[in-house]
């Protein structure tokens, strides 16, 4: 099983005032490996089994390094989820040691690296998502995407399955030999809702 690691939950918040007038406190967590994010208060951290429900297109991270035999297994920083089912959103982290990546290697990707690795991204999605109705679909285009003072890899697709669509968006932040999988999820009916929470969670992200 995929361990857990979340070192402290910071007395730290921030709130961000949403389009229709309510707000959200955030907290900041600080993570395995020097990682740190923040994340909407309310929200739960999944434990255990839980997080296979959770967790999507983890694996891939060997193909950026162009290294699959020095590349270790994924290991879980963070599995958190708004609570309730109503407007249900989710985000996951995972990080895995890849010894040849630097904060640089995604600017140095060329588009049939881009293409190639896409594919094994799919690839491995579509692997982990079995179940009654499940169906991945809607993949947009893996591209090179600026977030904070990062240069990550970015792609969402839509998944389906007998509880409904979800869209999913994966970000790969890369650091010193480390490579992150920021995976986030929304019911697609109400991504409008939760779109900006999401996006506050990917750009409070920092790589050590």
């Amino acid at each position: 099983m995929r361990r857990l690691f979340i070192l402290l939950l910071l007395s730290q918040f921030s709130t961000v005032s949403l389009a229709a007038g309510s707000t959200v406190s955030f907290v900041t967590a600080k993570l395995a490996h020097g990682a740190v994010v923040g994340i909407p208060a309310s929200w739960d951290v999944a434990h255990g089994d839980e997080l296979q429900a959770m967790l999507t297109c983890l694996a891939a991270a060997d193909e950026a390094s162009g290294n699959a035999e020095s590349t270790e297994a994924a290991e879980t920083l963070l599995s958190a989820s708004s609570p309730g089912p109503e407007h249900h959103a989710a985000v996951s982290i995972t990080t895995s040691s890849a010894p040849n990546i630097t904060p640089d290697t995604p600017s140095l990707l060329d588009a049939s690296q881009m293409e190639a690795l896409q594919a094994r991204i799919r690839q491995t999605a579509e692997a982990e998502h079995t179940g009654p109705g499940a169906r991945i679909r809607g993949w947009s285009l893996l591209e090179k995407a600026i977030v904070g003072r990062n240069t990550v890899l970015h792609t969402s697709y839509v998944r389906s399955s007998e509880a409904g669509e979800h869209r999913v968006h994966v970000y790969k932040f890369f650091g010193h030999g480390r490579l992150f999988n920021v995976t986030l999820s929304t019911n697609a009916k109400d991504e409008s809702i939760n779109g900006f929470l999401l996006e506050k969670i990917v750009r409070s992200f920092v790589v050590p």
